[in-house]
C-alpha cells in the first residue's frame, strides 16, 4: 500500500491480495521490478497468523506450544499457591516497651498501680501483710497508696504502692467509681466526665493492642466554664440557643451537653454581629425659609479654577431647598463665605437665620464661628462623627 506506520505484515491490502500477487511472482521470470516496501523480498513466504512470522504455516508455529505450556504453568501456579504464614504478635497487659512515663489503662485491674514511690503524693504507709495478685499467680506486697499526677491538673486518687511492679496501672473500674466514663475506640480511649462529657485525659492505641495515656503529654482540655465558649467558637460562634438546640437533639455527634453560661457576652460576637439600626425618616422640615440652612465643604479637587479655587461650600434652604455655592483656596475661608451668604440670603428673602446644621470639620469648629453665631441668635446643629446621613441634605447634593 506504500503507506507508513506499519509492518508488512499488518498490511491488510496485503493479506487481501498475497495470493493473487504471489500467482503473479511466480510466472514472472523478468527481472524484479522496484518498489518502494522493505519488506518485498518476504511476499513469496508463507505467513504465519499467530506470530506474524514468514516460512511457515500456523500448525507448524512453536508460539502456539509455547503459549499453551505458558497458561498450564500459570493455572497451576494460581491454583497450587499456598499463603505464606505470618508471625503474629500477641500483646498482653504485663507488655510494656520500658518507657517509665507510660499509664496503662487496664480494665483487668482492681486498683491503680505503680512500682515507683516517687511518683506518688501524700504517701501513705499501710501495714504489712496486704498484697496484690496477678494473672501469673504471682503476688507482690503493697507498700502503701497516694495521690499520683497523670498531668496538670489531673490527678489520680488511691495509687498503690507495688512493690517491683515495674508498670503503671490505672484501673478502669475505679475511674468508672469516681463518676467518669471509660471509652475505647479503634485509634485510641478516652477518660469523660459523665455530668459535664469534659474530656480528662486520652490515651492512645500501641502497634500491640494496649491502651495508654502518656504522662505530662502536651494536651489541653479547658475546664467546664471554657468549655462552653470552645465548642461556641469551633461551631462559628453559634449562639449558645442553638448550641442547647442542638445537644437536645443530638444534631451533632459527640458533642457534650453545653450548658448556657451566666454570662453570654463574646467580644468577638459583639464587633462580628452588631448591625446600626435604621435611621428613621426625617421627623420635620421647616416651616420657613432660613429655618435650617445645611453647610457642608467638598475638595480638594484635582483641577483648580483659573483664581486658584479648590474646594467648594455649599448652603442649602431645608425649606425651598435653595442652594449658594462659593468656591475657596483654603477651608480656612468657609467662615468669611458664611457671613457673606448670611447677608445676601437675608437680603433677599427677608428672613433670618435661625439654626445652621454642619458636621464637626475644623472649618465651622472655630471659635470666631462659634462667637458670630451666638451674637446673631443662630442655633449650631452638629452630625456625630462618622454619620453623615444625619446632614444628608447636603451630603447628597
Amino acid at each position: 500500500c506504500h503507506n507508513f506506520g506499519h509492518k508488512a505484515a499488518q498490511c491488510v491490502a496485503y493479506k487481501t491480495i498475497m495470493t493473487r500477487e504471489a500467482q503473479k511472482q511466480r510466472s514472472v521470470t523478468e527481472t524484479t521490478k522496484r518498489t518502494y516496501n522493505n519488506f518485498s523480498a518476504l511476499e513469496n513466504e508463507v505467513e504465519c497468523s499467530i506470530c506474524n512470522n514468514f516460512g511457515h504455516e500456523d500448525s507448524e508455529c512453536r508460539s502456539r506450544f509455547w503459549k499453551t505450556t505458558q497458561k498450564e504453568q500459570i493455572s497451576n501456579a494460581r491454583t497450587w499457591r499456598m499463603k505464606e504464614p505470618q508471625p503474629e504478635r500477641c500483646g498482653i497487659a504485663l507488655y510494656a516497651e520500658g518507657q517509665e512515663n507510660l499509664w496503662y489503662i487496664d480494665s483487668g485491674c482492681s486498683k491503680h498501680m505503680t512500682g515507683e514511690k516517687e511518683k506518688l503524693e501524700s504517701y501513705t504507709a499501710l501495714e504489712k501483710g496486704k498484697k496484690v495478685s496477678f494473672g501469673n499467680n504471682i503476688s507482690a506486697a503493697i507498700k502503701g497508696k497516694g495521690m499520683a499526677q497523670l498531668k496538670e491538673e489531673v490527678k489520680a486518687g488511691n495509687v498503690l504502692y507495688v512493690d517491683g511492679l515495674k508498670h503503671n496501672l490505672l484501673s478502669v473500674s475505679q475511674m468508672c467509681d469516681q463518676g467518669t466514663e471509660v471509652i475505647f475506640r479503634a485509634n485510641g480511649c478516652l477518660v469523660r466526665e459523665l455530668d459535664t462529657g469534659k474530656t480528662v485525659i486520652r490515651g492512645k492505641r500501641t502497634p500491640n493492642n494496649l491502651y495508654v495515656f502518656e504522662e505530662g503529654q502536651q494536651q489541653c482540655y479547658l475546664s467546664k466554664d471554657d468549655e462552653h465558649w470552645l465548642w461556641h467558637r469551633r461551631l462559628g460562634h453559634l449562639s449558645f440557643s442553638q448550641i442547647r438546640k442542638a445537644c437536645k437533639y443530638q444534631a451533632i455527634r459527640d458533642l457534650p451537653d453545653i450548658k448556657i453560661p451566666d454570662n453570654t457576652m463574646c467580644k468577638s460576637c459583639q464587633f462580628g454581629k452588631q448591625t446600626r439600626t435604621n435611621f428613621p425618616e426625617k421627623e420635620g422640615s421647616a416651616s420657613r425659609p432660613l429655618e435650617l440652612v445645611h453647610v457642608d465643604t467638598c475638595g480638594p479637587f484635582r483641577k483648580r479654577t483659573p483664581r486658584g479655587e479648590e474646594y467648594l461650600i455649599l448652603f442649602i434652604d431645608d425649606f425651598s431647598r435653595f442652594v449658594w455655592l462659593g468656591l475657596m483656596k483654603h477651608k480656612d475661608e468657609a467662615f468669611e463665605k458664611f457671613k457673606t451668604f448670611k447677608a445676601r440670603a437675608e437680603n433677599e428673602s427677608g428672613y433670618k437665620i435661625k439654626c445652621l446644621r454642619s458636621d464637626r470639620g475644623g472649618e465651622f469648629t472655630s471659635n470666631e464661628f462659634f462667637d458670630f453665631c451666638e451674637e446673631h441668635g443662630i442655633r449650631r446643629e452638629f452630625s456625630t462623627a462618622r454619620t453623615p446621613q444625619q446632614n444628608g441634605v447636603v451630603e447628597r447634593m
